[in-house]
């Protein structure tokens, strides 16, 4: 039992050395001043394994007198500042500290200086605007007033960046790190050197010294808050009636609901803490943040990187929320300078992220994806006359100014054009028909006018007419091919074409652009082409057609004066493009095809002939008919057929 307990005694020597090890020795100064002189100020001291022997104290200044009043006042005297000196390029501030009692065991390699940012009167400086608060800092010691430079921080660091909370000033953490550690003399001499590097900014007080071991190992590489697999939503720190979701081409906010696009993908980017932000449902990027300040921030199809971190600033209300900041800026929440995603009244604004906004600051949550776009409901009624819902907008600046169906199935093409958008945001085309043979594929190529980031053209077919549209197209390249399902059934079809910048998926969501019905026509897979060859005026020439191994052999020919001018191709009733101006003429027989030959007009009068009937007596005709081929009552006289027209002449 003795052996025993003598293991367990040396077991806890050990495990108390390696944790008096772990920690490691620091030497802290602060500071209460009474007066303006150096005689005036207490120095305590704290720390790691000290003995209580250990004293300090300030010896001497770079300047002449202490400040009493500004931020020297607000913090009872615990932060020393001059009381005035040079504010220019290169002034500098210094500070002169005696130690004495240190044991020789005790090493350090660094300094650390909590610095606090002062106006020329001594009060605090806030973060705002332009002013450069860049100084270097330096650290001296020996075992006399002869000293060596221990360390420096040789790169401009703005001293302005943390809030006090109890205090409102503004000061920094500032570390100096020296190469190799060094080893305490007793006493030992430490001086504290800030230069300033340009002639704007603050003066500058210090509020406590501290002598410690850095760390020197590297910190282990964490891995990303986020993940790509991941789906998350966003809302403003403890609001949770503000989510953002997609709205249009720019971000809302409100409450959870099936309905909008609340859910978002984080894409790591390689870079630390940044990432692509990407709504899951319309596959749109958020655009950067560097924006005209409080205007929306728009969503886009190219991703853009943010900075999404959480907030540094030690007892800061919002340290424990992320900002979200584009990194086409220089970041910091030290000052009002770096735009990113605000909750602002109309939506998502560019705003900046200075710590303690909380309408910067969000909360990001993993979730199960649980966007359902509205249904539609329909009735047997509807479905039987092929009703279907008319979507909710307005006319925005985009619209189709082409639409081209054709293809190897397409038997009549589908050609549209137009030089201005629709007078209504939604209009049928009942007119305009595309045939295409069961089993088939129907290619859809469109042209949008005004065009742009933000618009999104899509395609839809109702393949079984029940009022709902089955297949999708996304038409970003402006083409999309449908395929009709293997047991379609011969009839006709509503086919919907969707110009919108509101980010909407659905055949039946708002728009902002323009919808367009078009009627598709399946026809069965044997369905041979047909053709039809005329003119656009008899009396001006003639034409004909003749179908040889699959081309179409033309011939017209002009009378009187007239000229040929070309074989027009209509697509529709009355427009199509001329598709060869020889008189002869073969094309391929690709498709349903309507062929008009076009002639000047005929500018030769000629009698044709003259029918005179005499007075006496009167021809009674056995059937009297107009010239529609309707009879009529009216006894005709005469006939006259004159320039190709017919004249009824009574006598």
């Amino acid at each position: 039992m003795k052996i025993r307990k003598f293991l367990f005694t040396l077991l806890l020597l050990f495990v108390a050395t390696i944790r008096a090890g772990a920690e490691n020795d620091a030497l802290q100064l602060t500071f209460h001043r009474s007066g303006n002189d150096v005689g005036s100020v207490a120095v305590t001291v704290a720390g790691h394994n000290l003995p209580s022997t250990v004293s300090a104290s300030l010896v001497s200044t770079s300047f002449d007198a202490l400040k009493t009043a500004g931020a020297a006042a607000i913090t009872n005297g615990s932060v020393l500042a001059p009381n005035a000196y040079a504010n220019g390029e290169g002034s500098q501030i210094s500070y002169l500290f005696l130690i004495e009692g240190l044991p020789t065991t005790f090493t350090y390699n660094a300094v650390e200086l909590d610095v606090y940012a002062l106006t020329a009167g001594g009060t605090a400086q806030g973060n705002t605007g332009t002013t450069v608060r860049y100084f270097q800092f330096e650290a001296a010691t020996g075992s006399t007033s002869q000293l060596s430079l221990f360390a420096a921080k040789a790169v401009d660091t703005d001293i302005c960046t943390v809030p006090d909370q109890k205090d409102g000033l503004y000061h920094s953490l500032q570390t100096l790190k020296a190469e190799t550690a060094a080893t305490a003399t007793s006493p030992l001499y430490l001086q504290v050197t800030l230069t300033k590097t340009s002639a704007q900014g603050c003066y500058a007080g210090i509020g406590m010294v501290r002598l410690c071991t850095a760390d020197d190992e590297e910190k282990p590489v964490e891995d990303e808050p986020f993940s790509a697999d991941k789906v998350y939503t966003i809302h403003r720190n403890n609001n949770t009636s503000a989510y953002i979701y997609q709205e249009g081409n720019h971000m809302g906010a409100g409450s959870l609901n099936s309905e909008k696009r609340f859910w978002w993908t984080l894409e790591p980017t390689g870079n630390p803490d940044c990432y692509y932000i990407r709504n899951v449902t319309t596959g749109d990027y958020v655009q950067g943040a560097r924006q005209e300040l409080s205007t929306l921030v728009p969503m886009g199809k190219e991703p853009v990187e943010f900075q999404i971190k959480k907030d540094p600033t030690p007892g800061a209300a919002t340290s424990d929320f992320y900002y979200m900041a584009s990194t086409d800026q220089e970041i910091s929440v030290a000052t009002d300078g770096t735009l990113g995603l605000n909750f602002g009244a109309t939506g998502i604004v560019a705003y900046y992220i200075r710590t303690g906004r909380g309408n910067s600051y969000w909360q990001i949550e993993e979730s199960e994806y649980a966007y359902q776009p509205r249904t539609v409901e329909t009735t047997d009624f509807a479905r039987s006359l092929q009703l279907y819902s008319v979507p909710c907008g307005s006319l925005g600046t985009a619209y189709l100014s082409q639409l081209l169906v054709e293809g190897t199935d397409v038997l009549s093409p589908l050609h549209y054009e137009a030089d201005a958008p629709p007078t209504e945001a939604h209009i049928i085309y009942t007119g305009q028909k595309v045939i295409v043979r069961q089993g088939g594929k129907l290619p859809v190529s469109v042209v949008v006018a005004n065009d742009g980031e933000a618009i999104q053209t899509l395609a839809y077919v109702d393949w079984d007419k029940d009022g709902v549209f089955e297949q999708t197209l996304q038409l970003a390249q402006g083409t999309g091919v449908f395929t009709l399902p293997a047991n379609v059934a011969v009839g006709q079809y509503r086919m919907r074409i969707r110009v919108t910048e509101t980010a909407t998926q659905g055949p039946e969501d708002d728009v902002i652009g323009a919808c367009y019905d078009f009627v598709v026509n399946v026809v069965p897979a044997s369905t041979s082409l047909t053709w039809s060859v005329e003119t656009n005026d008899p009396q001006r020439g003639t034409a004909e057609g003749m179908e040889v191994e699959g081309m179409l052999r033309l011939k017209a020919e002009a009378k009187g004066n007239a000229t040929f001018l070309g074989w027009k191709r209509m697509d529709g009733y009355s427009s199509g493009p001329i598709i060869a101006t020889e008189a002869e003429a073969e094309i391929p027989l690709t498709q349903n095809m309507r062929l008009v030959a076009l002639f000047s007009p005929n500018t030769q009068e000629e009698t044709d002939g003259l029918i005179l009937v005499p007075r006496t007596p009167v021809a009674q005709p056995l059937g009297v008919y107009d010239l529609t081929g309707r009879p009529i009552s009216t006894r005709a006289k005469g006939i006259i057929i004159a320039n190709g027209k017919k004249q009824i002449i009574n006598p």
